[in-house]
């Protein structure tokens, strides 16, 4: 196993980009290169290998260039970032040969199923080109790290803390997420049956002690699990 780098080790990203917005693609490309140019001290070198506008295309590419991390942005057309990243740690990508990291413009994103898909963590389209630096010299420091802002760290902690503290399964929690809609609209969300979206309300209000959909989204509130003004 690689250990992990010293603060003042020398790091060379050699960055390949996913994403199916060509101005994305460039414009991540141009801030990180502007970011370094203003920040000549810093010991991280960007340099972009590469560039796949979908899940596809990263496939054919990624395996043939010389990137050590990537960008996967999380919803593409052909198939989803999560989807791409499974198949390249199939293909035989460790998190010690290939860091990635998930781009989305997702204010609430599933941060327990992206690291399950073997993403390294995941990064805010929004945030500034420092953002992006500091992940990627997170991430290169130590390839089994996890990078996560400090909000939606503490999300996880949340959203593990209902799992265990409650017993809730990754399923459920992904229906009281959805509660908001009505349980068809969920179960096409979740690409399941309707039925199987009623089991899981019964077993949620079963282990929640709860009588209907109104006590489970408060609760859900009160856990931080959804948005207040949800």
């Amino acid at each position: 196993m690689t250990p992990p780098l010293s603060p003042n080790t020398s790091i060379e990203a050699h960055l390949f980009l996913v994403d199916d917005h060509e101005v994305m693609r460039h414009g991540l490309a141009m801030a990180l290169q502007n970011y370094h140019a203003e920040n000549p001290a810093t010991t991280l070198r960007v340099n972009v290998v590469g560039t796949a506008q979908n899940g596809e295309e990263a496939l054919k590419k990624i395996p043939t260039s010389a990137a050590n991390v990537a960008f996967v942005d999380v919803m593409m057309p052909d198939m989803s970032g999560l989807t791409l990243i499974r198949r390249l740690r199939e293909m035989g990508f460790p998190k010690e040969r290939l860091r990635i990291l998930v781009v989305t413009e997702l204010t609430s994103p599933n941060i327990r199923e992206m690291l399950a898909s073997g993403a390294n963590g995941y990064i805010s389209k929004q945030e500034p080109a420092e953002i992006f630096a500091e992940a990627l010299r997170a991430v290169l420091s130590d390839p089994l790290a996890t990078w996560l802002q400090p909000e939606a760290a503490r999300e996880l902690v949340k959203l593990e803390y209902a799992l265990k503290t409650y017993e809730l399964t990754p399923a459920e929690i992904d229906v009281m997420q959805l509660l908001h809609l009505s349980n068809p609209e969920i179960a096409e969300c979740l690409g399941v049956t309707v039925g199987t979206v009623r089991n899981h309300l019964a077993n949620i209000y079963s282990k929640l002690s709860v009588n209907s959909r109104k006590d489970v989204v408060h609760f859900a509130k009160r856990l931080g699990l959804v948005s207040a003004r949800y």
